[in-house]
């Protein structure tokens, strides 16, 4: 199946805590006694990023128990709490007075925000309302039943990532490590220069991954996580049927750009690219919004090197074969 695509290319990013925006001042937002839908938000937890070496996470809880992180919406969330986990969440939020805090908090003025200060945040929807605290670490006291459901909650956390979430969540099924975009002009002959970019999957950049190869849709036809998902079982009738409802774009003119997409894999050396990308595929979300991410985000390497001298090294399952 080798021959379907190339070989290739590049990516890394970095994701910033969503929640930095609503640090400092704290207050209610007026939710008009919204119905309890399964996608509403009960729950909004965080702690800002600070400076270059500090912790950071964010976490939003839907009423149905699904959670999600930066860069996630409901449909993409990693995990799923169960009717035990989600009852003992709502009953660790009673011990949080929100109506009494909140109030506290809004009869003093607000401090400047202190350069790679970090802000520890809950918010949480009660009475008709939506009630969003925050608090800045070492620069005004938190109450100690804040600090405990935020202990709380990062316990809770990890015993969901010990679990299998592999239907909910792409990158783990699909056992992504890295993505990577290379740019080349092979016309340039001997001072071809080579840009790659690249985006690796971690605990910061996977919401914005899982999102992307969720929504992205290949060839007018199936999810690109689906298409993955195809590549890794050998489904070559399915991977068939992708690539022959796209009539790829004109030829490659003389000086133009070639970009190489590809993803490996955590548990083989065997990666997929998707060789001139912007011409042979159509990959709905990619063009614009993600590449523009990987851009403003990745690193970037620039060099004469092949791309495939950057490939991982052999797995144990490799040499089985």
């Amino acid at each position: 199946m080798k021959h379907i695509f190339s070989t290739l290319v590049v990516l890394t990013y970095v994701f910033i805590g969503a929640f930095g925006g609503c640090a400092q001042q704290t207050g209610t937002t007026e939710i008009a006694k919204m119905d309890y839908r399964k996608d509403q938000i009960i729950l909004e937890i965080a702690l800002t990023p600070g400076g270059p070496e500090s912790n950071s996470y964010a976490y939003t809880v839907y009423a149905d128990g699904r959670v999600s992180i930066p860069g996630q919406t409901y449909n993409t969330a990693s995990y799923q709490l169960s009717s035990e986990q989600l009852g003992e969440l709502h009953s660790k939020l009673v011990n949080i007075n929100f109506v009494k805090l909140s109030e506290e908090k809004n009869s003093v003025s607000a401090k400047p925000q202190v350069h790679d200060g970090q802000t520890k945040i809950v918010g949480h929807y009660q009475n008709g309302k939506f009630y969003r605290l925050s608090y800045q670490l070492g620069d005004e006291p938190i109450p100690i039943e804040v600090n405990d459901f935020h202990t709380y909650f990062l316990e809770l956390v990890a015993t969901l990532d010990s679990q299998d979430f592999a239907e909910s969540s792409p990158l783990q099924a699909l056992q992504i490590s890295h993505i990577e975009l290379e740019h080349t002009n092979p016309s340039m002959g001997i001072h071809e220069k080579i840009i790659t970019i690249r985006l690796a999957n971690n605990a910061d950049t996977m919401g914005e991954i899982n999102q992307f190869l969720s929504e992205a849709i290949i060839n007018n036809s199936i999810p690109l996580s689906e298409f993955i998902g195809a590549y890794r079982t050998k489904n070559e009738e399915e991977l068939k049927r992708v690539l022959t409802n796209f009539k790829p774009a004109k030829e490659l003119n003389e000086g133009e750009q070639i970009s190489n997409l590809t993803f490996y894999f955590s548990d083989t050396t065997s990666s997929l690219t998707f060789s001139d990308v912007y011409r042979n595929y159509s990959i709905a979300g990619f063009y614009g919004k993600f590449t523009q991410y990987m851009v403003d985000n990745g690193s970037r390497t620039e060099t004469g090197t092949p791309i495939e001298s950057l490939r991982p090294v052999d797995t144990d399952e490799d040499t089985k074969d």
